[in-house]
């Protein structure tokens, strides 16, 4: 049987039809309980009953039954690779307050066996409340356009040895304050820019961009000749390494005088702060102060900073996650420079073209000369964006010929149509 080029076409874009539909049909169910404002889950749940209370063996088990409840949200709601990468922590919050993603619930069966207490529950869970909580507690829902993350932390242990990354000398043993700063960032999604000594190598003068002494409100840490980037050199790291953000402090161990018995008392202190590179804001800061205790120096010392990079970074990372939602949806001001032949006769048509743009939020002339314009427009998107959509606009007149693209500019050339 002979099949035409066209049959073959046809097939394919049937076959294209079909993966479709049943590519929809697979998410309809997750995308509709992700619209609903409440999801009305059937669960069981059971309780042993101790020393013959049935009454609190039945409360027991429709707890058991509501966190049951909101697991099953959750896991119907986020992805295998989200549950998975945030596994830990987001039980943790989830556990701790279940009951504030329950709206209201309804026994429909229970009998005791034996020892235990058996419910059949109907609960209604606030689909809002769960995504709500977990964005807040700086949890990943979604990780397309998240920001990549460079740690650009020093770190000074009991040993008075002081280990920062950026001296570009390699292999490097990474810290015990950077690693625990890796796993509280990463566990909630973010990925982290590994350290690039070749990049480190070019940045001239690097040695006198740090050097500072840290000061504490309660003048217990004065440590100088710690290394703590200043932050116009963190930004040119991050940025050469194509980094978002950067973490940029310090951290430090010491050992107390005071003892209980054969242990002695370390305290921890952590200094770190978050810079975008995009903008060069600083947009949070994070101190931190921790005591614990131990008989041995080297294994107090790390277990103190471990506790205090814990905290610390819990903190930051929540921040980051807010704070990055703000800049993603915050437009972009661009200055954007337009030339071309008969650009005054074609001037007016572009600038109706640009407003027609989905993203763009305002245009204004900032200058009009006889051979050209700079205009500034604020745009939900950076330059590349920006000229990728303006490049596929319907425009009849002319052609364009968009160069320079940066983040926040970009030139446009109309050219005549042959």
């Amino acid at each position: 049987m002979i099949i035409s080029s066209g049959e073959n076409v046809m097939k394919k874009n049937l076959f294209g039809i079909i993966s479709l539909i049943l590519l929809v049909l697979m998410f309809q169910s997750t995308i509709a309980l992700a619209n609903k404002q409440i999801s009305k889950v059937e669960v069981m749940g059971v309780s042993a009953i101790i020393r013959g209370n049935e009454s609190e063996a039945k409360k027991l088990a429709i707890k058991n039954s509501l966190k049951s409840a909101v697991e099953k949200v959750i896991v119907e709601l986020l992805s295998t690779d989200i549950l998975i990468s945030n596994f830990k922590a987001m039980n943790d919050l989830i556990y701790l307050q279940t009951s504030d993603y329950i709206e209201g619930y309804k026994v429909l069966s229970e009998f005791k066996h034996k020892k235990k207490y058996r419910v059949f529950v109907s609960a209604d869970v606030s689909i809002r409340k769960v995504l709500n909580n977990l964005s807040k507690g700086g949890f990943i829902l979604e990780k397309e356009n998240l920001p990549t993350i460079l740690l650009l932390v020093s770190e000074k242990n009991t040993d008075l040895v002081e280990k920062y990354w950026w001296k570009g000398e390699a292999p490097y043993e990474k810290s015990v304050g950077e690693t625990t700063l890796e796993s509280e960032i990463t566990k909630r999604g973010y990925s982290l820019i590994a350290y690039d000594y070749g990049i480190i190598k070019k940045i001239e003068n690097l040695e006198k961009a740090g050097k500072k002494e840290t000061k504490d409100k309660t003048k217990e840490v004065k440590e100088k000749n710690l290394f703590i980037l200043n932050n116009a050199t963190a930004i040119k790291i991050g940025t050469q390494m194509n980094a978002d953000v950067v973490i940029v402090g310090s951290v430090i161990a010491k050992k107390s005088p005071n003892k209980i018995g054969d242990d002695h008392t370390f305290k921890g202190f952590v200094k770190i702060r978050a810079i975008f590179t995009k903008d060069g804001s600083e947009f949070t800061k994070v101190h931190k102060i921790e005591s614990s205790v131990n008989p041995d120096e080297k294994t107090g010392g790390d277990k103190v900073i471990a506790k205090t990079v814990s905290a610390a970074g819990e903190k930051i990372a929540s921040t980051i996650m807010k704070k990055w939602q703000v800049a993603k949806n915050k437009p972009t001001l661009l200055n954007v420079e337009i030339t071309g032949k008969n650009y005054l006769r074609n001037f007016a048509h572009l600038k109706n073209v640009l407003r027609q743009m989905d993203g763009l939020k305002d245009i204004k002339t900032k200058k009009f000369r006889s051979n050209g314009a700079t205009l500034a427009i604020s745009y939900k998107g950076n330059g590349k964006l920006f000229a990728e959509s303006l490049i596929l606009q319907n425009i009849s007149r002319f052609g364009l010929n968009i160069t320079d693209i940066k983040d926040d500019s970009l030139k446009i050339q109309m050219v005549p149509l042959r």
